[in-house]
């Protein structure tokens, strides 16, 4: 589920360099991936997994994934965001094309794609809120005998938070 802190490779592989073409993701590495979760705090939250669309479809066909929840039964469950698909026990799941996917055996005739996913429980992540937020643009030609031929503009920005 990717290269960082607590990563699950789906199969046999420990590295993303070991992964094949056949190993995709299923319930079982999703339950891996919230008991790994659930063991490193309070018990009864419940996860958020992101994953690509394609991943998302290798989870779905998976016959470990016989029943899962629909979210037209939430239609007026205001907690539901953009993105989600499904849930399980404890995990939520949505999809997202913006998951970049990594190019295993790059430049072999055996290359192939791999979509990460990731799962999160609450406070892994924080927002700041930008405060005193001020921009500076400095037209063409404001650099003097640095830019001789008008040239060059920049536009840059500061804040505190």
């Amino acid at each position: 589920m990717g290269d960082e802190v607590g990563a699950m490779y789906a199969g046999e592989a420990t590295a993303r360099d070991e992964l094949q073409p056949g190993d995709v993701m299923d319930l079982d590495l999703v339950l891996k991936a919230c008991t790994f979760l659930a063991s490193q705090g309070q018990t009864g939250e419940r996860f958020k997994i992101i994953m690509h669309p394609n991943v998302f479809l290798d989870y779905a066909k998976s016959s470990s994934t016989n029943t899962w929840l629909n979210k037209l039964i939430y239609e007026d469950f205001k907690g539901i965001k953009d993105g989600f698909v499904t849930a399980g026990v404890n995990y939520d799941i949505y999809i997202s094309a913006n998951v970049k996917p990594y190019l295993v055996n790059e430049g072999s005739e055996d290359e192939f794609q791999v979509y990460p996913s990731y799962a999160f429980r609450d406070g892994a992540y924080g927002v700041g809120t930008l405060q005193n937020l001020e921009t500076f643009y400095k037209p063409f030609g404001a650099a003097g005998t640095e830019d001789p031929l008008n040239q060059r503009a920049t536009v840059g920005w500061k804040c505190m938070y």
